[in-house]
């Protein structure tokens, strides 16, 4: 199975405090001395705290905006999520992200906060990304595009890049052929001690599963697969089989929040689209009989 391949850059603690220096600098060089930072959530939290404390700045409040889904994969369009109602009439503001990606973020917020009747409004980020569509005010420094694992995001940019490599090269490999992968594909150079962590991590967060008992649940599903649908081609079951048979490990394994469970929700209709198309069989009951076998195996 291919997987895809992406430039990355995991950024240390040291580093992000040496470039929050920078920033807070160039704010303090430019005279400008904001009222408020608006800290963006969830890139920006840790920047815009640490530059209260830089600046001297005594208000901090968040904005929740949502772009990036999975690891570097956005979540179609930028939205607001939880916006505030704070009354900024007259406030010198100054809003903070980790970096303008595609700058979708930054511009949303940014007109959000327009409308707030703020008296200015400045932008910072650590990074600016030369390809941005939003150019801050002040950041650290410019670089091309690659994606940045921050170190307050290390552990979940991990648990979505491994799997990707686990389902190439398969679920038997060993920490070495996963640490030369990390390298080859996404440039990522850590311990193999690291990646034992996030592994573990993997498993308890229900993304990854024992060999043996996931081979055991596949064979269960796909014979009550063919049981429930005996006019499906064999391929088309086997294919379905892995499939479902993760998914019903991963609602059983572990309390998902309510967005992750209507997500595999998701993704089971998708199975069972697959199994109705060409074979006469309705989507909708099709996704019940599944529903009903994932139920069943619930621990």
């Amino acid at each position: 199975m291919s997987v895809d391949s992406f430039e990355c850059e995991v950024m240390d603690w040291n580093l992000f405090y040496v470039l929050s220096k920078q920033v807070a600098k160039k704010v303090n060089s430019s005279g400008y001395k904001p009222d408020l930072i608006i800290g963006l959530a969830r890139g920006g939290w840790i920047l815009a705290r640490v530059l209260c404390d830089l600046m001297d700045v005594k208000d901090l409040v968040s904005l929740k905006v949502e772009h990036w889904g999975v690891t570097a994969t956005p979540d179609g369009k930028a939205k607001l999520k939880y916006p505030f109602n704070i009354d900024l009439t007259g406030k010198r503001v100054l809003v903070v992200d980790d970096i303008t990606d595609t700058g979708e973020s930054m511009r949303i917020a940014v007109d959000y906060i327009q409308s707030l009747k703020p008296s200015k409004i400045k932008t910072a980020t650590l990074r600016h990304i030369t390809s941005s569509k939003f150019v801050p005010d002040y950041f650290a420094e410019e670089i091309a595009w690659r994606w940045v694992i921050f170190p307050w995001n290390f552990t979940e940019d991990m648990s979505n890049i491994i799997p990707k490599i686990l389902k190439s090269v398969g679920s038997d490999a060993d920490v070495a052929q996963i640490k030369c992968k990390l390298k080859q594909l996404y440039t990522i150079d850590i311990t193999e001690e690291t990646i034992e962590e996030i592994l573990r991590e993997l498993k308890r967060r229900g993304l990854i599963y024992d060999d043996v008992k996931i081979t055991d649940l596949k064979k269960l599903v796909k014979d009550k697969l063919e049981t429930c649908f005996p006019t499906v081609p064999k391929e088309k079951i086997e294919n379905a089989s892995e499939k479902i048979a993760y998914l019903a490990r991963q609602l059983s394994s572990m309390p998902l929040c309510e967005s992750a469970a209507i997500g595999v929700g998701f993704s089971i209709r998708a199975v069972a689209k697959e199994i109705a198309n060409d074979n006469g069989l309705e989507t909708g009951k099709v996704y019940d009989i599944i529903m009903s076998i994932v139920e069943s195996m619930k621990n």
